[in-house]
């Protein structure tokens, strides 16, 4: 057996972060590629390239999610846990994190703490927090939570982003935008016609 290895210490020209790159190749570690030149197979020894620390995973978070501290510190903590579990690949956690985040979200709308989540989904409709529609979703947004938590179910990647998306929508209309009121309070009313016209 044999091996060999490279060893490099770097520095990004952009950020300036400096990072150790290691590659390595070992001779029971060997693959066959076809050389168009030659026409033959070629065998070669692929290398193994780790760098440290490692790049972090580019983030899905939306950018008003960087200003949940300033509504709920807890509410902050628990999305931006959700987005690295996602980040790793971690669809369990991910899921139980957005029925964390539900449940906390309404517990700063003002939902009673003691309801269960399916009975929090009522009163937010009843609230008119959310319509018919919605709160379908939210339900079904909420029950993969319960049952990543309580039964191991890992949803896909295609599923959670769906789900991802409805818990996305209820955060940012329920703490970020403008009451629909507010904007129509302030759109100038229709001038009155003169009489004889």
């Amino acid at each position: 057996m044999w091996g060999g290895a490279s060893h490099q210490l770097l520095r990004c020209r952009g950020c300036e972060t400096v990072f150790y790159k290691i590659e390595s190749w070992h001779s029971e570690d060997w693959d066959v590629k076809f050389d168009p030149e030659s026409g033959q197979d070629e065998m070669f020894y692929p290398k193994t390239v780790s760098v440290y620390p490692p790049p972090e995973p580019k983030s899905e978070k939306p950018d008003w999610t960087w200003d949940l501290h300033r509504k709920d510190s807890v509410l902050s903590q628990v999305v931006h846990e959700m987005y690295v579990a996602k980040a790793a690949n971690l669809n369990v956690l991910t899921a139980i994190g957005m029925r964390i985040a539900f449940d906390r979200a309404t517990f700063l709308l003002g939902v009673d703490e003691s309801l269960d989540l399916n009975r929090k989904i009522e009163k937010l409709v009843d609230d008119g927090r959310l319509g018919k529609i919605e709160a379908e979703h939210m339900q079904v947004a909420v029950n993969a939570g319960n049952a990543a938590a309580h039964r191991g179910w890992s949803p896909n990647d295609e599923d959670l982003a769906v789900l991802l998306h409805v818990l996305e929508q209820f955060l940012r209309r329920s703490f970020f935008d403008a009451p629909i009121g507010q904007i129509g309070a302030a759109i100038p009313p229709r001038p009155k016609k003169k009489k004889g016209t």
